[in-house]
């Protein structure tokens, strides 16, 4: 099965024609989504006529974009955007997230599990609070938004974690020269098997 047969992909900036509906009155949460995969994904489902609320660190870019989005520099045809700022890590402001969308739209049909975060730092030179900070991003981030966002999902909901494509290779690799982003590569492996779990839970 290659790309193809799903039909052509997308380029930047090409987006459903105006009009398209396949989403609407569908209620979703992207987090990551001020910027990269999370805010293309995000502005889709806008497009699509859902219902979207962008999270993220940056409160500043984060409104910057639902601003773009309905005062007509970005194609709208019709979905409805809304932003809170929050640390995918701390549960109190995922609470905050999740509360925000059933405030406003009543449900939440779909989750988009994205934000993450790497650091490139050798492992003999990593700080401790930074390994705990990317597994905290990583794997906590998604326990937690999915935690409080089951309760409010619709029956026939979705999420998606989405996980960044990694090649499982053999590295030659000693103490002093570790494979680089060795925390999200451990974060990664336990998403991996988090997801496993809690499809059947």
């Amino acid at each position: 099965m290659t790309f193809a047969d799903y039909g052509p992909l997308a380029q930047p900036g090409e987006y459903p024609s105006a009009g398209s509906t396949r989403l609407r009155d569908k209620v979703a949460i992207v987090t990551g989504s001020t910027s990269g995969i999370g805010q293309a994904t995000a502005e889709l489902f806008f497009r699509e006529g859902a219902k979207v609320l962008f999270t993220g660190r940056g409160e500043k870019e984060g409104k910057a974009i639902i601003a773009a989005l309905h005062d007509g520099t970005s194609p709208d045809v019709g979905g409805e955007a809304g932003f809170v700022a929050a640390d995918v890590s701390r549960s109190a402001e995922v609470r905050k997230v999740v509360q925000a969308a059933v405030d406003r739209w009543g449900r939440i049909d779909t989750l988009v599990n994205n934000a993450a975060m790497m650091t490139f730092d050798p492992i003999a030179d990593l700080e401790e609070d930074d390994w705990d900070k990317v597994l905290e991003v990583n794997l906590k981030g998604p326990f937690l938004f999915t935690k409080f966002a089951l309760p409010h999902m619709s029956e026939h909901g979705a999420i998606v974690n989405v996980r960044r494509c990694m090649r499982r290779l053999p590295l030659r690799t000693s103490c002093h020269t570790p494979p680089p982003k060795e925390p999200w590569r451990h974060s990664r492996g336990g998403c991996r098997s988090s997801y496993e779990i809690e499809a059947f839970a």
